[in-house]
């Protein structure tokens, strides 16, 4: 969980391991707080500026090389003094030092204790550091699975994205500043000091900033981002076998006779380049949408002894290359003796690579696209609201549609951390991992 007790600013010097439980020839253990001075002193030598120095840890029976990243506060990621441990890799060695500072800490009366999932960013957004949308960018990042999604999160921790949730903050405050005006002077019969066709136009402008953003995103939210890559064709034309392979075990049930594949199957797979896709094999011949969203890629499967079909879009590839020949129009495959596998998965690889790259977009959260998302819904709520029937007359429900705005408001506040209830905060920073 994060920092407890109203998420109020701790005195704890945290402690924790800040790299992955795998082995590795150096690991990291990080420290923030305003005691790490005081804990490392007894420890290594210690500089009083800013600076990267290599020396010996000397904790316990442990005498261990050591590279030593002492950036002093609030010139460092969580505004507080921080040092970071590099040391050799091997986990189990990593966790005992990790235990053996706070144990040390403790022994010298200093309150010095584990950290909790994402403190450091939690501390980092607290001191002012990473506004809550960059620290939401952290996770993306640490996440990232592809070239293409890392370029995403490095575009949404610069804040591709952020300057038009404070656009939209500030047109949803000065429409509610003249709706709430509107209200002062609802005595004033001859004062009309905005129509309701006023209101619905900048409702209309603050809807559309909204969509530009989520479709500057992709559309999807960020836990939705693995590429999805669908396998098209005739029946009998080698999907479900090419699925199996591509996939390295038997998912898919595969026979001579026709349909045999009635429902999508939609797994997670690996290809060059990209470590998290998802590959679906369809029913052969349906046209309909049978895995309810768009997919990244078409791989279009058409056996070697049949005719292309004209104006498919995608990858075409021949199929069953092993029992007939081709011309040499697209790229051959044999899921039975394993031709073109490699060269199909590097094509593939290419392609989401492409795909991802030429888009631009920016990660953001599932719950920064629930939020955005909720934003659209109560939008269209006060534009119903605001439309009077006449245009030039005052708004309809001038309470109502401020109290919506006001949502909207607080709504955009939970995206940048400037309204941020204790709840929220914990559910943010409780998915990240303890070092993060």
């Amino acid at each position: 969980m994060c920092p407890d007790e109203g998420l109020a600013e701790s005195p704890l010097t945290i402690v924790a391991i800040g790299t992955p439980a795998t082995s590795a020839h150096v690991g990291l253990v990080r420290i923030s707080g305003s005691n790490a001075a005081a804990l490392l002193r007894t420890l290594v030598e210690l500089p009083d500026d800013r600076c990267v120095v290599n020396t010996r840890l000397q904790l316990c029976s442990f005498d261990l090389p050591c590279t030593l990243l002492w950036m002093p506060g609030p010139r460092s990621y969580t505004g507080e003094d921080v040092a970071e441990l590099l040391l050799p890799g091997n986990t189990l060695l990593l966790g005992l030092v990790a235990e053996h500072l706070i144990e040390h800490g403790v022994a010298a009366g200093l309150p010095v204790g584990q950290a909790a999932p994402g403190e450091f960013t939690f501390r980092a957004w607290r001191s002012g550091q990473l506004s809550m949308a960059r620290a939401e960018s952290v996770m993306q990042l640490v996440h990232a699975d592809s070239d293409a999604a890392l370029a995403a999160a490095h575009r949404a921790g610069r804040g591709a994205w952020h300057n038009s949730i404070a656009q939209a903050a500030e047109l949803t405050a000065s429409i509610l500043a003249i709706v709430e005006a509107g209200i002062d002077f609802a005595d004033e019969e001859d004062v009309v000091l905005a129509s309701a066709s006023d209101v619905v136009n900048r409702l209309d402008g603050l809807r559309k900033t909204i969509g530009d953003v989520l479709e500057a995103c992709g559309g999807q939210a960020f836990d939705d981002q693995r590429p999805l890559v669908r396998l098209r064709g005739a029946p009998s034309a080698g999907k479900s076998t090419l699925f199996n392979v591509l996939l390295g075990r038997k998912r898919a049930v595969t026979m001579d006779t026709p349909h045999t594949t009635r429902d999508a199957l939609i797994e997670p797979c690996a290809f060059p380049g990209v470590a998290a896709a998802r590959l679906a094999d369809t029913p052969g011949g349906q046209e309909r949408d049978v895995i309810g969203e768009e997919p990244d890629l078409d791989i279009w499967c058409v056996p070697c002894d049949e005719v292309i079909p004209q104006g498919i879009g995608g990858l075409v590839i021949r199929t069953k290359s092993d029992v007939v020949d081709s011309l040499n129009d697209g790229l051959r495959v044999s899921a039975k003796t394993g031709e073109g596998i490699e060269g199909l998965r590097l094509a593939i690889g290419k392609a989401l690579q492409e795909a991802q790259a030429s888009s631009g977009a920016s990660l953001m959260s599932a719950r920064q696209h629930g939020v955005l998302e909720r934003i659209e819904h109560v939008l269209v709520e006060a534009r119903e609201l605001s439309d009077a029937g006449d245009p030039a007359a005052s708004v309809e429900s001038p309470e109502l549609v401020a109290a919506v705005l006001r949502e909207v408001l607080d709504q955009l506040g939970a995206i940048t951390g400037d309204v941020s209830p204790d709840d929220v905060l914990g559910l943010i920073f409780s998915s990240f991992c303890v070092g993060k």
